[in-house]
């Protein structure tokens, strides 16, 4: 990590807060790849989800490619070099194609020919997430010229197991039916139509917490408070601190009466 600055760090800071934000699976899918593309810039982005006998489970590819190209994914997947390797040895770190292949074997590829081509891809860097032993989950970034530094490299194995906590939680919440045991005032904050991240940030601010102490209690950025603090008063219909908690405090007491 010896080749990351300061502003690199802040950088893979907020990524992490934004990702934590995820209240599903299809939420932090939809959440992350922008983000991340901030951080490591592409000009294509995508998560997949692909069973070792090559079935695609789930993919999300931004800007999406032609339509036509799709069941050569679905046909040539496997032969990602870097898909490969993982399968062999579940090591999910950031590899490049440029790591496993030269620009000619490369080339010579199928799913070269086939995909990557039409696509204009010469250059590809993708980390794995933890997943069952029949299913690879990996987060690939693409380029057409320069390929990817050792920078892009570090930036990406800082943040991977930042974001594999973050998919764990969005898949937790996915599966609990939105209906986990929270105390009496969460509950009515979300009947508010705050969101789960929304409703955790509110109800600390109700209680006197700090943005940094929020942010601090929540393991997300001051940038992300401070996010959500805005989409809570539009939603409540105020403008400033003060008026978000006595608005919050009015509305439990008056459910209370």
């Amino acid at each position: 990590m010896a080749s990351l600055s300061a502003r690199d760090v802040r950088a893979v800071l907020d990524l992490v807060g934004e990702v934590h934000d995820a209240d599903t699976l299809d939420e932090f899918r939809t959440i992350l790849l922008p983000a991340l593309q901030r951080v490591v810039p592409c000009d294509w982005i995508s998560y997949n989800e692909v069973g070792d006998d090559g079935t695609i489970h789930a993919v999300l590819v931004d800007p999406i490619p032609p339509a036509h190209l799709f069941p050569a994914w679905d046909r040539y997947a496997l032969q990602n070099p870097i898909v490969q390797y993982y399968q062999r040895t579940r090591d999910g770190r950031a590899y490049r194609f440029s790591d496993f292949l030269t620009r000619e074997e490369y080339h010579a590829t199928e799913i070269y020919q086939h995909v990557y081509r039409p696509m204009g891809v010469e250059h590809q860097v993708a980390v794995a997430m933890p997943s069952p032993a029949d299913l690879t989950i990996g987060i690939a970034l693409s380029r057409k010229r320069r390929d990817f530094s050792q920078r892009d490299r570090d930036v990406l194995d800082l943040a991977r197991p930042h974001l594999i906590q973050a998919w764990r939680t969005a898949r937790r919440r996915s599966t609990s039916n939105g209906a986990p045991a929270r105390a009496d005032i969460r509950d009515h904050l979300l009947l508010l139509g705050m969101s789960a991240r929304e409703a955790d940030v509110l109800e600390l601010l109700m209680h006197g917490e700090s943005t940094a102490s929020v942010a601090a209690r929540l393991s997300i950025s001051p940038r992300t408070v401070h996010k959500h603090s805005e989409r809570i008063r539009d939603k409540l219909g105020v403008h400033s601190r003060a008026e978000v908690v006595a608005a919050a405090w009015s509305s439990v007491a008056a459910r209370t009466d």
